[in-house]
């Protein structure tokens, strides 16, 4: 009877089990390809369009640009045009099609070489070091294929490693159009660049958040990893984990995103003036340029909320790179821009350039100095109460001991 009745009661009591099915395992697999093979892919396409030359007559590849397109309309309309329409060509070449205001020097570009490697090693911290970390994502692709549709959409839309394929084709585009002179196809590229590896941030920011929730800011990692289910994220401030995360997992992506909105003022700029504004409107454009990007940077560091003193100073550097590279170009610019904008105009965008830059540093300085010493105060102050709380504890077990 027993028997019976231990047979015809269900046994809901019990979980079910979730396991995570092989073809997920084998999708995550097949994206740590990818996204080795997009890595791969970029540092081939950009080392050789930018540094190796791949094309001889490119901007990349071509110092004296202007030299190369005023002997080219030279000689290819000579014969068809009218002799009094020569001057009006020469005119044109000699402006310098592709040099504008915001143009940097050429040194700024070798911030390609530590944008690519810290990328490399976010590659080798997801497929190692950092593979079960949040802020990768691997783990919310292999999660149980208990979830719904919905459930599991969302979970691709914000997972960090989903859209790095994305940025790495964005930059491959973006810079071989503008090295083929497609100025309009580069800004799109750079934007769209810019929209992807801003939603990685954002992501990886979320995350932190959230685990600063779970963990109660950091004061058990241990409960946060077993309740997200993950490896738990650094949280404290100047450890060798923390640095390690931070540099491997989160710089490639502040560093880029700064890099590329300066890149998209750059085109802009540029397809304006192969669009053919006169000489004070691209002044004035150059000049709102250098200030959008003042205010951006400003905006990053010091207006959006972060929480747990962490702010985006990757996005920063790279602005101030870029503004330095504008202020130096400026100091002896090439013919075209001495053809086509008096000194009085180069002088003042070289000083706006310059005295951006050097605003932006100070308040990257003072953005520093400010979350040490609150992250110091919040230290010495949990201290003290701490001391405070044994110091109190001792006096009653004293006053104790003494009535008794």
């Amino acid at each position: 009877m027993d028997e019976t009745q231990a047979k015809s009661e269900p046994q809901a009591s019990e979980p079910p089990l979730v396991t995570v099915s092989s073809s997920s395992e084998s999708a995550v697999k097949n994206y740590k390809y990818v996204t080795s093979l997009s890595w791969a892919l970029t540092t081939v396409i950009i080392c050789c369009v930018i540094f190796g030359v791949m094309r001889e007559d490119g901007i990349y590849g071509d110092d004296y640009l202007w030299m190369r397109y005023q002997v080219s309309l030279i000689l290819k309309l000579a014969d068809k045009c009218p002799r009094f329409a020569l001057d009006h060509i020469l005119a044109f070449a000699n402006n310098g099609v592709f040099t504008t205001l915001m143009t940097p020097a050429h040194y700024t570009n070798y911030i390609w070489f530590p944008l690519l490697i810290l990328q490399a090693l976010f590659i080798h911290g997801s497929l190692f070091t950092f593979k079960s970390s949040p802020l990768v994502g691997y783990s919310a692709l292999a999660s149980p294929v208990t979830d719904s549709t919905t459930e599991r959409a969302k979970l691709y839309i914000n997972c960090p490693i989903i859209h790095y394929p994305g940025m790495c084709a964005m930059s491959m585009l973006m810079t071989y159009s503008f090295d083929r002179e497609y100025i309009l196809f580069a800004t799109v590229f750079a934007a769209l660049g810019t929209v992807i590896c801003s939603k990685i941030i954002l992501t990886q920011l979320a995350v932190l958040a959230e685990a600063d929730v779970t963990s109660g800011d950091g004061a058990d990692e241990e409960a946060g990893r077993e309740k997200a289910g993950s490896e738990a994220v650094a949280s404290k401030p100047l450890s060798f984990r923390f640095l390690h995360e931070f540099v491997a997992l989160r710089l490639p992506f502040e560093l880029f995103a700064g890099y590329t909105v300066c890149l998209v003022f750059l085109f802009l700029n540029t397809w304006m003036h192969v669009f053919g504004l006169n000489p004070k409107a691209l002044v004035i454009m150059a000049n709102t340029s250098i200030i959008a990007l003042l205010v951006i940077a400003a905006y990053i560091l010091w207006g959006l909320k972060q929480g747990n003193g962490r702010h985006l100073y990757g996005s920063a550097i790279s602005v101030v790179w870029y503004l330095v590279g504008v202020a130096v170009e400026l100091q002896s610019p090439t013919q075209p821009i001495y053809n086509q904008f008096s000194d009085a105009q180069i002088m003042t965008s070289q000083i706006l350039a310059g005295m951006a830059s050097t605003l932006l540093s100070s308040l990257m300085a003072a953005r520093m100095i400010k979350t040490v010493i609150k992250r110091n105060m919040f230290n010495c102050m949990g201290a003290c109460q701490g001391k405070d709380a044994e110091d109190t504890a001792e006096d009653d077990i004293t006053t104790g001991y003494v009535h008794a």
